[in-house]
């Protein structure tokens, strides 16, 4: 009885699961690698291209309203302001399409992402309404000079 075949334990290999994970190595790594690199360096670009369009705009900007008013000092703070809200805005916007492209290249599925982010948003967006308002408020007092 104890020489059956039903009584000795069946020993798995390793190999197919090695192999598996050497293919995943091979196709994350050497062939995604790269087109993660690119992308990360293609939104490099983008921010920075980003930054210098903002940075020029605001320069253009206060130098045709300081022509209209007559204190240039209160006209470069208000710029300074608005201008830093743009900029940390598009940052975040330029990171965050950068990271779900990633994700997508990594084969994760960020249709789910992407909802939960919308329920979550519009959750907070209940939640801060007072807070946005006064936001939107205080940019029109920073346009309207008041």
């Amino acid at each position: 009885m104890a020489d059956s075949p039903a009584a000795v334990p069946e020993t798995r290999s390793t190999l197919p699961m090695l192999e598996k994970l050497t293919g995943f190595w091979e196709d994350k790594v050497v062939v995604v690698g790269p087109k993660i690199l690119l992308t990360l360096l293609l939104f490099i670009v983008i921010h920075m291209i980003a930054k210098v369009v903002l940075k020029r705009l605001q320069k253009q900007l206060s130098e045709v309203v300081a022509k209209r008013q007559e204190q240039p000092g209160e006209v470069e703070k208000r710029m300074t302001t608005v201008f830093g809200i743009l900029n940390k805005t598009a940052l975040i916007g330029v990171w965050v399409v950068a990271i779900l492209v990633i994700l997508s290249q990594l084969d994760i599925p960020i249709g789910p992402i992407i909802t939960a982010a919308g329920i979550f948003g519009l959750a907070i967006s209940f939640g801060a309404q007072s807070l946005v308002k006064d936001l939107i408020s205080g940019m029109f007092i920073l346009f309207e000079n008041q």
